[in-house]
């Protein structure tokens, strides 16, 4: 990669001299990434035991807490994220330009008011059940909302990471630190007759990120 990578800044310099322009010989590249991260699909069977969901009723899902390894490829990547002046959001400066996609999937009839957590411990993850907010405000952790209706079988939603997330997400990568992943929330009925749940029935969630890696420096 490193080789690769010479001969094109040679490549570029020798351009520039011929051309008789003055190309720096080491330009500064931010390239954009797509990293999917680890999940797991929830089982509604597994919460809904009795085989049905009543009209009205609701109850809480979640997949397990998922521990990302920040190793290889995904930790040299976020140690090397780029300066958060060349990725800030012009109408949020609090907003980097990376984003995060969640993508649900289910073929039941059911609603859901779901979110998806990132953080960089468990600690961070679980608030005491008294908390008025399911997540610590000091732990620049990712908090995703997002809502599924009845009617839906694909949701796919993308936010802008804060600045404050990048940097512990840039933290896991420069300790090769793991990451905490959660999906959880409620799902429910929202019509006037009972859903049969069988061990098909699942809400299925993707997740990735898309950042912006410095791949050299001035």
């Amino acid at each position: 990669m490193h080789l690769s990578r010479s001969k094109l800044l040679l490549g570029v310099a020798a351009a520039g001299l011929l051309a008789g322009c003055d190309v720096p010989l080491t330009p500064k590249w931010d390239v954009p990434m797509y990293l999917p991260l680890t999940t797991q699909p929830i089982h509604l069977d597994s919460t809904f035991t009795f085989g049905f969901i009543p009209p009205g009723v609701s109850d809480t899902v979640s997949f397990p807490p998922q521990l990302q390894d920040v190793s290889g490829a995904l930790q040299d990547m976020l140690s090397h994220l780029s300066d958060p002046s060349h990725c800030t959001l012009a109408a949020n400066p609090a907003l980097s330009c990376n984003t995060m996609m969640v993508t649900v999937t289910k073929h039941t009839a059911i609603q859901a008011q779901d979110t998806l957590f990132v953080a960089p411990d468990s600690a961070a993850l679980f608030a005491p059940p008294n908390a008025a907010v399911p997540y610590t405000s000091t732990s620049n952790g990712i908090v995703f909302p997002i809502a599924v209706a009845a009617a839906d079988t694909l949701v796919a939603d993308t936010i802008n990471i804060s600045q404050a997330s990048m940097g512990m997400l840039k933290a896991a990568g420069d300790s090769s630190h793991v990451l905490w992943i959660q999906f959880r929330g409620r799902v429910g009925n929202p019509s006037s007759s009972s859903i049969t749940i069988t061990s098909a029935d699942s809400i299925g969630i993707a997740l990735a990120v898309t950042i912006s890696v410095a791949v050299s420096h001035r």
